[in-house]
């Protein structure tokens, strides 16, 4: 379960420059026992451009969860993770 706090990941310059203003990321990796992910076994599922995918990488690192649980131990588990990037016009 990922963290409420987790901070959001940064929109890709170059697809605002598009005028795109929505886009996803889902990356597969394994939560270790502390709730953080492995970087070393990051695979791309989907992502609507090159640059989602990028970008989600890139926030991966700041992002923690749960871990998961058996018989109450702290166990690494992989799963499936959207990114999703939503441009907000202010």
């Amino acid at each position: 379960v990922p963290k409420r706090d987790n901070p959001p990941p940064v929109f890709p310059e170059d697809e605002r420059a598009d005028s795109v203003t929505a886009g996803e990321a889902v990356l597969r990796f394994v939560v270790d026992r502390s709730g953080m992910p492995d970087m070393t076994t990051i695979e791309l599922v989907r992502a609507t451009s090159l640059s989602f995918a990028r970008a989600a990488i890139i926030a991966l690192p700041s992002q923690r969860f749960e871990p998961a649980t058996i018989r109450g131990c702290a166990v690494g588990q992989a799963i499936d993770y959207s990114f999703s990037f939503v441009l907000r016009n202010h």
